[in-house]
This record gives structure tokens, C-alpha cells and sequence, in this order.
């Protein structure tokens, strides 16, 4: 909780207040602040002729000597605390939110009795509270006497100034704050929309090359094909092509809505359709490394809570990688498992594999790409990265299982 409490008890009214003080969220007076209201309790408490100028800080349990006005007849030292509910002067301020004056606390019924404050000869009084920009209290800034004072108007302007001057220091420290979190996030943001764009770079960029490499291949062997070959063919590329510009609008229409907000929108995603997806994108790759795709889908729903853009992105990078990094005429398993009553999904290929070392260094930034695929891998380390981070924002974990020469085994849990 980032809210706190104070009790205070009003002297004249008799009554016990709760209010809200400086919460955890607020910022911390900075020095160049504390020296500059430490210049001005030093001016007031000179141009008052008093002995004693506080700023007071209220906290859960007492109220403390923020900054005070030099001198050696100040009795009140830095930082020295007070208990509350004695129903000292700056309880009342607080609790009743306005100015209090006690020309003489001595003469007064009131405030003569049980008043810790003239036992150190602090007679005379006159405060103002001060506020956060939300009402959150501070706590009170103030003048004190060793006699009797009425402070005339004049000093009740002269603090009433002082007062406002410290509440606009709080407020400007409460906007640098916002402004230094926006700041982390408008960065936080950038840096979303780099890996972002290389992530749809690298998925548009390995479609398009693929296709390419199968036009080659058509163009190459055209006159060996014969007519029915060469319509499955081309009816494949063009479905292929067709997955690959939905996948780019969907991509473009995503980041327009979400890049900035890269906070995932969770919905009921079926895992049994966005896999399917992912294998409509990457069929003219699978056709053109005559790759044997094995599919163990669990019986009935497959539903997980998470970003359906999000989990199309993971997987479309995943199966991209398994293709890329299985040589012509290998194995791609693609499972949907129920592991101890979480869902899993597990992506196998029969590939070079990863030693320790580059599965160590999978998802570092610094070796982001694996040794073990061709030129049309180039970029998938950036992907990985992506994958994992957005794995995270959905509460699922990835986990690699790979040897050299035995191929690679992807396994991602949701946690739900």
C-alpha cells in the first residue's frame, strides 16, 4: 500500500483527526529544495525578530524538524521528533487545515496546560500547513516565540507566502518525477519498437526469401514439371503468399494500436488455431526442404489466457527457426500437451542442435544469434528475444532441450 496515516488531536476542538501523509510514491525533497527553504525560514525568522522558523514534517507516528532557521537560540534541533497526540500547535493546523495564532500560550486555558512546547519557552505561535498537490499532508511551516507576539499581518503574509512558495516546490518535484517516468517509458517504448520492427523484418524478410527461392525453382525446372505439378505448386505459393500479406497487415494494424502500449491484451487464445496459422505462413518453406511435419494435438480445447498477436509473433518466429535450422528432408514435431493440468506446446526438429554454450547465450543481446543455421537465419536472434519478452508479458516460460547432431526441442508452459 502506498498510502499512510496520521493521527492528530486538536487541541480547541478536542477532537482526534486521521489524515493522509506523504505517501511512498512521492518523491524526496531534494537538497537544492532544502537549502532554499532553509534561506527562507532564515529570512522570515530575521525579518519577524523570532528565535525559531520550522518547517515540520508530519509521519505516521510523530511530526519531525524538516529544516529550521539558524541560530543558537532556536531550541529546536534538525530532525528532533515529536510524539503525536499531545495536541501540540501543529496538530490543530494540520487537522483543521488553516492558519492558527496563539499570541501567548501561557494566558491561554487551552494551551497552557501539558504543552511540551513551552517548556522550552515556545510561547507564541503562528503556522500554516502545507500540502501536496493531491492533499497528501507535509506538515506545517511555522514562526515561534519566547514572548508574547500577535504576529501582525505582515508576517502572516510574509509565512503565508513562505507556505505557498514550499507547495509550489512540491508540486514542481512531483512534475519532474512524472516527467523522469515518462521519460523511462518513452524510452521503454523506443526500445519495444526497434525489436519490434526487426521482429516483423525478420518474419517478412524469411517468408519473402523463401518464396523467392521457390520461384527459382519452378523457373529452374519448369519444362520437368507438368501442368497439375506446376498448378499445386503455384496454388501453394500463392496460398503461402496470401498468409504472409495477412500476417504483414495484421503486423502493421498491431503495431499501430499497440506500440506504444506494449502491455499484452489477454483474451481466450485457442493454440490449436494460431499453430495452424503458423504452419499456413510457413508452408513453401516446409514444401521447398521437403520437410515432414508431425502434428500431436491434444483432444479437445486448447484455450490459454494471453495476446493472440503476441502468441502468433512467438510462434511464427519458432517454427521460422525449427524450418531454417532443419536441413532438406528432416522432421518437425509439433506437440500440444497437458502437463499436470498446464498447457504446453513443444516444437522439435531434427537440426544440427545448440551446444551448452550457445544455449546459454540464447537470449543474451550480445550473441543473440545461433551458429547453427544458414544465411536465411539471419535475424532470428533478435526474434528470440521478442519471443521471450513476450512469453513473459503472458505468463508462460520457454525452455530449450538441444545437443549437437540431435536436433533441437522447444517446449513453451503456460502458466495458468
Amino acid at each position: 500500500m502506498d498510502k499512510r496515516y496520521a493521527t492528530v488531536y486538536m487541541r480547541e476542538s478536542k477532537e482526534i483527526k486521521k489524515v493522509s501523509i506523504t505517501s511512498l510514491k512521492k518523491p524526496g525533497i531534494t537538497d537544492p529544495v532544502t537549502e532554499k527553504w532553509q534561506s527562507l525560514l532564515d529570512i522570515s525568522a530575521e525579518l519577524a525578530n523570532v528565535p525559531s522558523a520550522l518547517i515540520m514534517k508530519l509521519n505516521e507516528n510523530n511530526i519531525e524538524v524538516f529544516t529550521k532557521n539558524q541560530g543558537n537560540a532556536n531550541p529546536y534541533h534538525q530532525n528532533e521528533k515529536a510524539e503525536l497526540l499531545h495536541g501540540l500547535y501543529c496538530e490543530t493546523v494540520i487537522g483543521k487545515q488553516e492558519r492558527l495564532l496563539v499570541s501567548d500560550a501561557r494566558e491561554d486555558t487551552i494551551w497552557s496546560a501539558d504543552n511540551p512546547d513551552i517548556g522550552l519557552n515556545m510561547v507564541s505561535y503562528l503556522g500554516f500547513p502545507i500540502n501536496w498537490p493531491d492533499g497528501e499532508v507535509f506538515g506545517t511551516v511555522c514562526l515561534l516565540d519566547n514572548k508574547e507576539n500577535t504576529f501582525n499581518s505582515t508576517y502572516e503574509k510574509m509565512l503565508l507566502t513562505i507556505k505557498e512558495h514550499i507547495e509550489t516546490d512540491l508540486h514542481a518535484l512531483i512534475l519532474k518525477q512524472e516527467l523522469e517516468e515518462n521519460k523511462e517509458q518513452l524510452l521503454k517504448s523506443n526500445r519495444t519498437k526497434t525489436q519490434f520492427l526487426s521482429l516483423i523484418s525478420h518474419d517478412i524478410r524469411g517468408s519473402v526469401g523463401t518464396a523467392q527461392e521457390f520461384l527459382k525453382l519452378i523457373v529452374r525446372d519448369f519444362a520437368s514439371y507438368s501442368s497439375d505439378e506446376l498448378h499445386t505448386m503455384l496454388t501453394t505459393l500463392s496460398r503461402s503468399i496470401s498468409a504472409t500479406y495477412k500476417t504483414l497487415q495484421n503486423l502493421l494494424a498491431w503495431t499501430k494500436r499497440d506500440l506504444l502500449k506494449p502491455d499484452p491484451g489477454k483474451s481466450g487464445c485457442d493454440l490449436k488455431e494460431i499453430l495452424d496459422n503458423a504452419l499456413e505462413y510457413a508452408e513453401q518453406g516446409i514444401l521447398l526442404k521437403d520437410h515432414k511435419i508431425i502434428k500431436t494435438y491434444v483432444d479437445g480445447d486448447a484455450i490459454v489466457l494471453a495476446d493472440k498477436d503476441m502468441m502468433e509473433a512467438v510462434f511464427r518466429n519458432l517454427l521460422t527457426n525449427a524450418i531454417n535450422y532443419t536441413p532438406p528432408g528432416g522432421e518437425i514435431r509439433i506437440d500440444i500437451l497437458d502437463l499436470n493440468g498446464k498447457s504446453a506446446v513443444e516444437i522439435s526438429d531434427t537440426g544440427k542442435g545448440m551446444d551448452r554454450e550457445e544455449l546459454k547465450t540464447l537470449f543474451m543481446h550480445i550473441n543473440n544469434t545461433p551458429n547453427t543455421g544458414n544465411e536465411e537465419s539471419k535475424g532470428a536472434g533478435i526474434g528470440l528475444i521478442m519471443v521471450k519478452e513476450f512469453l513473459d508479458k503472458n505468463n508462460a516460460n520457454i525452455h530449450y532441450f538441444s545437443e549437437p547432431g540431435k536436433g533441437t526441442r522447444v517446449r513453451i508452459i503456460f502458466n495458468q
